[in-house]
């Protein structure tokens, strides 16, 4: 029978494993494994729940997420018998963190949701503003900058009430690298100086750690290299603070990176080579993909070609099974859309031809060879997928079915987002392969290797701008009015035509995201087709919503076009038709001597 002694003794052993604890965490480890097994065998559950609590805790500071995950979700299963509710909001806060580390935001979401609720129950404000902070993070991590940098803000204003510094401090740090990922450069340098009026008065080393190293990032966007090193430097004296291997894992790859950009092969081989030993004992995934393409980059300036080829194809191995787990729902959706035995067949064997002649070609003609091969490869592949995509394009038009023509701009898109990360991950990073090796043939002074540079680099600046093309940034963070405007302005800036944009009427509401990716890719292909053909000096963009109706207007002063002999020619104008069939609009537009206009109406109910 379970009485009063049982329960003396029970949290007498949890007061020994605590002193235990302290100075060795394995023997305290063993007592709480043993106080659960009583607690458990006497149904004293609030004991159970302290002890497997502190479990978690050993593995968190340990960096062991996983296990701590697993005992965090054990002790809340017993939370019900513990009166204290704002300790037990600690125990979701730390369970949110744990996920967060992992990168397991749907899970983390919930353990934070599960806080708030239990601080706001307890007005626990200080908390409470950690839990934003974090919810901060969890956006930041998952590039929804704009819904970040909101739970940022709310973090700032909640601790200005209660006067606390730390706490303002850290939410001004973070928002500040919020606006540094959104390349709003001088407001995360506005951000960053704030922090540092406080930095000495705090005495914080988090605080200053996290403080250097975003200048030295600042620096780094800014080229200038010596002033990164230096706060990089500052920012290596205060991680004195932390025990996580995790953290120093990142701090040493980002350092080596730093030293490669200055030449300092040697010293960043160093920082890169410690960096992936911990994470390859850690198993984290995403903190050896850090280290493990600079390293080939070193070794091949080395000579070093067989380490290099290793690292690489570590490096492309590891990149694709993580690219294949965060995007395992997409593959899944575009396979009941799309699943033939044929295309299955076709892309299977492509794949594996791509795989043996990179393996061949590799290690035999060194790793220059290895990235060229494989960017053309990658440029063929996806020259056949297009061609692909156009034919189905051409028979889901003559079928005339709003559904299938929503499945076929669902899978475009995709494709786009696929083909833009491709070229910015595979492609680019070839180039800047490719660069490199010439460069290290500059002291022949050959100025044939310095224009074949040259083109590089513009070879790089064009596959970045089709990248964005694909995807653009904009729509993905903003609404199609912000969209639409930063496309007109950066069209502008490159074209000497005359591109202006003009916003009328109500704001633009009752409209889903989908509809925005069709409408933005219309004025993409309408303004692309003037630029072409229109030879016109001005073309003037025009949205306006007006009650339950919103109207596009795109016109040129070109030349214009024979409506009859255009009708059934073109892509592009496939493309904007079948578009405009999907989103059930009307079309008007009028061509002749003095230019084009094409003016698309929506009823948005």
């Amino acid at each position: 029978m379970f009485g009063q002694k049982d329960t003396v003794y029970i949290n007498e052993l949890l007061q020994k494993a605590n002193k235990i604890t302290k100075s060795n965490s394995s023997k305290g480890d063993s007592l709480y494994q043993e106080v659960v097994k009583i607690a458990t065998k006497n149904k004293y559950l609030k004991g159970k729940y302290y002890a497997l609590r502190e479990l978690a805790f050993i593995n968190y500071r340990s960096s062991d997420y996983k296990k701590a995950v697993h005992y965090f979700e054990k002790a809340i299963e017993n939370e019900s018998y513990v009166k204290d509710r704002n300790h037990v909001g600690q125990t979701y806060f730390k369970l949110g963190t744990s996920n967060l580390f992992l990168g397991e935001h749907k899970n983390a979401t919930k353990a934070y949701l599960k806080t708030i609720d239990l601080f706001q129950e307890t007005k626990d404000t200080a908390n409470l503003i950690k839990v934003y902070d974090n919810f901060g993070v969890l956006y930041g991590n998952m590039n929804n900058y704009k819904k970040a940098e909101e739970y940022k803000i709310k973090t700032i204003a909640l601790a200005k009430i209660i006067k606390d510094t730390f706490l303002i401090a850290s939410g001004s740090l973070n928002l500040g690298t919020i606006y540094a990922q959104t390349k709003r450069l001088d407001k995360a340098y506005e951000q960053y100086m704030i922090v540092k009026s406080f930095s000495k008065s705090l005495k914080n080393d988090r605080i200053n750690h996290h403080l250097y190293k975003n200048l030295a990032r600042y620096y780094s966007e800014k080229n200038n290299m010596t002033a990164c090193l230096e706060n990089a430097l500052i920012a290596k004296k205060y991680l004195r603070y932390s025990k996580s291997k995790v953290e120093k894992a990142y701090f040493d790859a980002f350092l080596g990176t730093i030293y490669q950009e200055l030449k300092q092969y040697d010293k960043a081989e160093k920082h890169l080579l410690s960096s992936l030993n911990v994470s390859e004992k850690l198993k984290s995934e995403t903190l050896q993909l850090n280290s493990l393409n600079p390293l080939a980059e070193i070794f091949a300036y080395k000579k070093d070609y067989k380490k290099a080829y290793n690292y690489s194809k570590k490096y492309y191995n590891l990149n694709e099974k993580t690219r294949s787990k965060s995007n395992n729902k997409i593959v899944t959706e575009l396979d009941a859309k799309y699943q033939t035995e044929k295309k299955d067949k076709e892309i299977a064997k492509q794949n594996l031809q791509l795989q043996q002649q990179q393996t061949q070609n590799n290690y035999m003609k060194g790793i220059a060879l290895f990235l060229f091969i494989g960017s053309i490869l990658t440029w063929f592949l996806f020259q056949q997928r297009q061609k692909r995509k156009n034919q189905e394009i051409t028979t889901l038009k003559r079928e005339h079915q709003i559904k299938t023509l929503e499945t076929l701009i669902e899978g475009e898109e995709k494709e786009r987002l696929r083909m833009a990360k491709e070229l910015h991950d595979g492609v680019n990073g070839d180039l800047s392969a490719i660069k490199f090796k010439l460069s290290t043939l500059l002291e022949m002074n050959n100025s044939v290797i310095k224009e074949a540079i040259t083109m590089i680099d513009n070879s790089c600046n064009q596959v970045r701008a089709i990248s964005h093309n694909l995807v653009p940034p904009s729509l993905e963070n903003f609404n199609l009015i912000e969209a639409v405007a930063e496309y007109c302005h950066k069209t502008d800036d490159s074209h000497t035509e005359k591109i202006t944009f003009q916003h009328l009427g109500n704001e633009i509401v009752k409209i889903t995201k989908k509809e925005e990716i069709n409408l933005y890719r219309i004025i993409q292909e309408l303004v692309s087709n003037s630029l072409k053909h229109a030879k016109a000096s001005q073309i003037d963009v025009q949205i306006s919503c007006q009650n339950k109706i919103l109207q596009i207007t795109v016109e040129d002063n070109g030349i214009g076009f024979d409506k009859k002999h255009s009708a059934n020619k073109g892509i592009g104008l496939s493309n904007i038709q079948s578009r405009i069939g999907y989103l059930q609009a009307t079309v008007d537009f009028i061509s002749n001597k003095q230019g084009t206009s094409y003016i698309i109406e929506i009823d948005k109910n």
